[in-house]
């Protein structure tokens, strides 16, 4: 997920600033095949994503050409996916001359474990706990018989998870100056 994220961050940053109109495209295209069979194969993962990040990096951009930066939030599926289930939004704002600035799906994740951290805090301050989910209703994020300092750092380990593995990859295939966002 976090090297698809960062390929397509890094194709969205380049193509509206390439010197030969579909380069990005192409480029992208050979290096989802590669990193395709690295993953099939077993193989290097690492020497793919410098691989991957050389071939990035030949494609021949003009950042001196001013573009505004456009960024698509809202529902899940419209945000992170391209085509036809949102009318091909990023294609569009890129035709018209746009810089577009995509929701990743690592964004979301750090987004459901910071929905965690919240719910158990409030939930934490209750004064008896709720019942966990059954027949009769209940919650499934009941905190009966949970110990909330565990879920919450378990929670925010997670979190520190995320964000390292997604620096990992993206210091790797070149992706710099992208910052994922502070739930708070």
């Amino acid at each position: 997920i976090m090297i698809g994220d960062a390929i397509n961050a890094i194709g969205y940053r380049l193509r509206p600033y390439e010197k030969v109109a579909g380069n990005t495209d192409q480029v992208l295209e050979a290096v989802k095949k590669m990193i395709f069979e690295t993953l099939r194969t077993n193989g290097s993962v690492v020497a793919a994503l410098i691989k991957t990040r050389t071939m990035l990096r030949q494609i021949e951009v003009d950042r001196t050409i001013v573009k505004p930066k456009v960024s698509v939030i809202g529902e899940f599926w419209a945000m992170t996916t391209e085509g036809d289930g949102n009318y091909g939004l990023q294609r569009f704002l890129e035709q018209e001359g746009a810089e577009v600035d995509i929701q990743i799906v690592t964004a979301w994740l750090l987004y459901m474990v910071w929905q965690g951290k919240y719910d158990t805090k409030n939930r934490a301050t209750l004064r008896g706990t709720d019942k966990k989910k059954d027949a009769a209703g209940g919650s499934k994020f009941s905190l009966e018989g949970v110990d909330v300092r565990t879920r919450l750092f378990s929670l925010a380990a997670g979190e520190k998870v995320l964000r390292g593995l997604f620096a990992v990859v993206s210091k790797a295939l070149g992706l710099e100056g992208y910052h994922l966002a502070d739930m708070d």
